[in-house]
């Protein structure tokens, strides 16, 4: 089935903000993309890399926990983003994203969207403001989740 790619890319929380009208450009730069179960789409300190929108299927976030082995942070599924920290701060990615399933994907290569947000800076102002809401919600997470585990550790 062919992917409506502005429907979907208007669907999720990063661009719900931005017009109809501006959409359209993103959707242009848009490549969609298939992973099979076990592919790695990249790897903790890799350089380069892409904002992805997660079309179907799951991929797994994780960190390096010993030479050989990943602990996993999350798992983003259909409708969830994710790149997005190397896109914003321009270092090596953080986490290494391994597919569970097999998935489909919107990859928006980070110097073409860098390019768009600095032709279209109500584009930037609006991903910002979605990109700083999650941010902020993942850290609010954040803190309970240690604040638990600091609970459970002084009983």
């Amino acid at each position: 089935m062919a992917l409506d790619k502005e429907k979907f890319i208007k669907a999720t929380r990063l661009f719900r903000r931005v017009s109809d009208k501006d959409i359209g450009l993103i959707a242009q730069l848009a490549e969609e993309r298939a992973f099979k179960k076990g592919e790695k789409i990249f790897r903790e300190g890799d350089k380069e890399g892409a904002l992805y929108l997660v079309v179907s299927g799951g991929v797994i976030l994780a960190k390096k926990y010993d030479p050989k082995s990943l602990v996993t942070l999350t798992v983003a599924t259909a409708g969830d983003f994710f790149g997005e920290i190397s896109f914003f701060d321009q270092m090596p990615q953080v986490v290494t994203a391994v597919v569970n399933e097999d998935c489909r994907l919107l990859s928006l290569d980070y110097a073409s969207l860098r390019g768009l947000m600095v032709l279209y800076p109500r584009v930037a102002h609006e991903i910002y403001i979605a990109v700083l809401e999650l941010q902020s919600q993942l850290l609010r997470e954040s803190n309970a989740r240690l604040k638990e585990f600091l609970k459970k550790a002084c009983e």
